[in-house]
């Protein structure tokens, strides 16, 4: 008995050390709204823990930007509503601000129906989903975490 726990102790440091071939990564929104200007990784952490990281522009297009309903499915999926006031904090190739200023990088829905005075630094799908940046605004974070 004591042998199979012993082992099974050492397996699980094992494979949290190499990483579990079961483990995936997901995206979710966070439940609470934060002001660009709040430790959004500690929050995202708090919400999701220690895994927890904001979510890249970058690799959301890579993974769900070869079209406009792929997007579609996987905003659908995190519940992720149409405005700007229904945008979400991330970061942009591991960058949180734009530039050397205090624009905070955030994801808005539009379903192709960007405003005129938004300013989109990228977009997939004909401006079905957008980044862009803002000081002074208060959204949720989308964050990505590791899931088994």
């Amino acid at each position: 008995m004591r042998k199979t726990l012993v082992f099974g102790l050492v397996l699980g440091v094992v494979l949290f050390l190499a990483g579990c071939p079961f483990m995936t990564y997901k995206f979710a929104l966070t439940t609470s709204t934060y002001h660009c200007s709040s430790n959004l990784l500690a929050a995202a952490k708090g919400e999701f823990g220690s895994s927890a990281v904001l979510a890249d522009w970058q690799e959301i297009k890579s993974k769900f930007g070869s079209s406009a309903s792929s997007i579609a499915v996987f905003l659908d999926d995190i519940g992720m509503e149409v405005g700007e006031p229904k945008s979400a904090f991330v970061c942009n190739e591991g960058e949180g601000f734009w530039g050397e200023t205090d624009r905070h990088y955030y994801i808005s829905r539009f379903n192709g129906n960007k405003p005129v005075g938004y300013l989109a630094h990228d977009q997939i799908g004909n401006d079905y989903l957008c980044l862009g940046s803002w000081d002074d605004c208060l959204f949720r974070i989308l964050v990505k975490y590791k899931s088994f």
